[in-house]
Formats: structure tokens, C-alpha cells, sequence
């Protein structure tokens, strides 16, 4: 249930260790659902935009440890995802981008009802993956994600690395948790758990967490920023400024800035 480290592999060999057991890579589906979405060398035609959370969902799931299958787009009907997801072969869990809100064009609820799946869970209490939908499409895992680029990238640290994890063979499934100094104040959580994607920097004294905001980075998104997500439970009261909060790491610390 342990990942081999680089100083584990030396010592495999100083004793001989030639052959061990080790779990298979997870093999992930990812797909992306909508007629708006085209790919990203295609010019843009009224009313599309170009997919991008495909792309980094796919890079995310190489990150922690899986074998990414980028399934591509599939239009709104619901015969073309079917046929797309059953392209994807043997796989351990499926990954759908999109289509997980209750719209009339919004696929899921569908894909995963009658003789093709059925739903285990959804509409979590939680900011950002609270449309997330978990089921099986025949036999495999599926995660029904949201489509919004911020919202999917939560959606996936919180709820998809650790499946991917699991699938891996790994015992410990929670990401490393530090506990650092807010910049800036937010708000109070309400009746749900809050994520907040942050800009997390080791500076000498401490670590610092700086909640980013998509109406405040137009420019520099925060899913193109953040290597914390700070996680404050239902209820949580507004925070000041210097206050410490706990955040998940889930990309390389910024070092302190040289002087």
C-alpha cells in the first residue's frame, strides 16, 4: 500500500530484489460532454468555446498515478456518449466533464439510469463539486463532473485522486494537510463545507495561504495558480486576516523569495 520511493528502489536491488509485486496502473476514461466545446486547433464559430478541462483533467489524473485516455467530445446525445464511453475498452473508472447540473441538455442523470448504470450519490453540500453525480456505467466507476474548468479541478482533488489512489493500491488516501497563514479574510461557510482554491508560499517564519477568487483573476485563472485548497467545514464563521486555516497541498510549494 506504499509507494516505492527512489531510495526504495536502491535498496531493492542492493538485496537482490529483481521482481515485486506492484499494482497495476489505473487505466481512466476521460470525457468531455457538450456541443459548445471544440478542440483546441479548431477556429472558433459563434457560440463554441474551446475545451480546456479535458486536457488538464487528463494531465491531472498522469499526475497522480493513472493511466490517462483522453475520450474527446462528445456532442449532447445521449447515444453518442454511450458509444464514446463503451469505445474506451477495459478501464477502471470513467471521468465525464460536464452534463452533471440538472439542465435540459445536461446528460448524466440519463447515462446513468435504466439497463446502462445507475447513481450512488450526488448533489454534495460542499461549494464546486456540489453537482458532481458518482455511479457506474454498467460495471465501472463513473464521476460526473462539472464542467466549469475551477469547479472541476476541486472536483477532482477532493473526490477523484483519492479513487485513483485507491485503484493504485495506496493505504493512505488523504492528501498532505499543512496549516498556514491567511492573507486575506473570507467568508463565512453557511450550512455546507467550503473549498477555496490558494496560492500557498513557504515563507522563513511560516506558510502563507492566499484565497483566489474568479471574478478577482481574469487574467491569470485560479485553477492556473493554486497549489493549496483550503477546506474550512459547514458552518465556519468568517475569518480575518492572519488567522490559520488548514489547506490541502496539491501542487509544489512556492519557496520564499530570495533577497
Amino acid at each position: 500500500g506504499e509507494v516505492i520511493p527512489v531510495w526504495g528502489i536502491g535498496i531493492c536491488a542492493s538485496l537482490g530484489k529483481t521482481r515485486i509485486g506492484v499494482y497495476q496502473r489505473p487505466r481512466v476514461g476521460i470525457l468531455a460532454l457538450g456541443d459548445e466545446l471544440v478542440p483546441p486547433h479548431m477556429p472558433l464559430a459563434p457560440g463554441h468555446i474551446r475545451v480546456s478541462n479535458l486536457f488538464a483533467i487528463t494531465a491531472a489524473v498522469t499526475k497522480y498515478g493513472g493511466l490517462a485516455l483522453n475520450l474527446g467530445i462528445a456532442d449532447d446525445h445521449l447515444d453518442r456518449i454511450e458509444s464514446a464511453l463503451r469505445g474506451a475498452g477495459e478501464v477502471d473508472l470513467l471521468l465525464t466533464l460536464g452534463g452533471s447540473q440538472r439542465g435540459d441538455f445536461d446528460l448524466v442523470d440519463d447515462l446513468l439510469s435504466g439497463a446502462r448504470g445507475h447513481i450512488v450519490f450526488r448533489d454534495i453540500a460542499a461549494n464546486y463539486v456540489r453537482s458532481m453525480i458518482f455511479g457506474r456505467f454498467g460495471q465501472v466507476p463513473l464521476c460526473g463532473l462539472p464542467g466549469a474548468p475551477i469547479a472541476s479541478l476541486v472536483t477532482f482533488e477532493v473526490f477523484v485522486r483519492a479513487a485513483i489512489w485507491k485503484l493504485a493500491g495506496r493505504r493512505n488516501l488523504a492528501p498532505v494537510r499543512v496549516e498556514a497563514t491567511l492573507q486575506e479574510a473570507p467568508p463565512p461557510t453557511r450550512a455546507r463545507t467550503h473549498f477555496q482554491p490558494a496560492w500557498l508560499e513557504a515563507r522563513p517564519q511560516e506558510l502563507i495561504a492566499m484565497p483566489l477568487h474568479v471574478q478577482k483573476a481574469a487574467n491569470f485563472p485560479p485553477q492556473t495558480l493554486a497549489n493549496g485548497l483550503i477546506c474550512r467545514p459547514p458552518d465556519s464563521p468568517a475569518c480575518l486576516a492572519g488567522e490559520r486555516v488548514w489547506v490541502d497541498v496539491i501542487d509544489s510549494l512556492v519557496p520564499p523569495a530570495q533577497a
